[in-house]
């Protein structure tokens, strides 16, 4: 019998993938907002990862007032990415830009009658009240308005960012551990008048997300007894 000497082992390596630092910190709509942008950012921001070759004379970075010259010195245009707040139309007019546009949040009841929330209880190892914990989802969508200088330009822009969107949302939901981030669709090539008959070409990615948000409320008092309440009688 051939004997076999013992393995050395060295230090052990974790199996798994840790996730974003997100799922700690929690999914708020304005920061979902800075997610969505800051991933166009990266997107714009090498042109090994733009699909179509039209755009990959587009650049963005950080000061897009800076000229940007690769090793070749061939200039390349420079694209604004930022919130849908910060469109202007003197801003479409010198280069294509995506705006990340927040809509209106919904509140949505997770089950019927009392399914949103648990009753207080008494907590038999600690020995004190445990609040009542609720839940509720959060719902809504994002709009990524995709400006060109022409209408062709918007229109390959909007195709960009639906497929890279369409292609990551399965990676996107999973990192930061949201409930739903899905596409919902490209909208038509539109115009919008800027100034003198000058018109602005833009585009329209649509994104759905959702996610649930729980707490738990622990009363310290009654709210009646925190309330001190006092009559004055007027004299006639």
């Amino acid at each position: 019998m051939v004997p076999y000497p013992e393995p050395e082992w060295g230090t052990s390596q974790q199996a798994y993938e840790p996730c974003s630092s997100l799922v700690a910190t929690g999914i708020t709509p304005f920061i979902l907002s800075g997610i969505i942008i800051r991933l166009l950012q990266y997107h714009f921001s090498d042109p090994a990862n733009i699909i179509n070759d039209s755009l990959r004379g587009y650049r963005w970075k950080a000061d897009c007032n800076q000229a940007i010259l690769p090793p070749d010195k061939t200039a390349i245009g420079s694209i604004y990415i930022g919130m849908g707040y910060e469109f202007k139309p003197a801003l479409v007019q010198q280069r294509p830009g995506l705006f990340v546009k927040r809509e209106p949040v919904t509140v949505t009841r997770i089950a019927a009658i009392q399914g949103d929330r648990t009753p207080p209880h008494i907590d038999r190892v600690k020995g004190v009240l445990q609040g009542a914990e609720y839940q509720k989802q959060l719902g809504g969508r994002f709009s990524v308005v995709c400006a060109g200088l022409n209408g062709s330009e918007a229109d390959i822009l909007g195709e960009e960012v639906f497929y890279r969107m369409l292609y990551f949302a399965p990676v996107i939901r999973e990192d930061i551990r949201i409930s739903q981030f899905t596409v919902d669709g490209l909208s038509d090539v539109k115009d919008l008048d800027v100034s003198d008959g000058v018109k602005a070409f833009y585009t329209v990615v649509s994104l759905q997300w959702a996610q649930i948000v729980r707490w738990a409320a622990v009363p310290e008092t009654p709210v009646l007894k925190r309330l001190r309440l006092t009559q004055s009688i007027l004299a006639s």
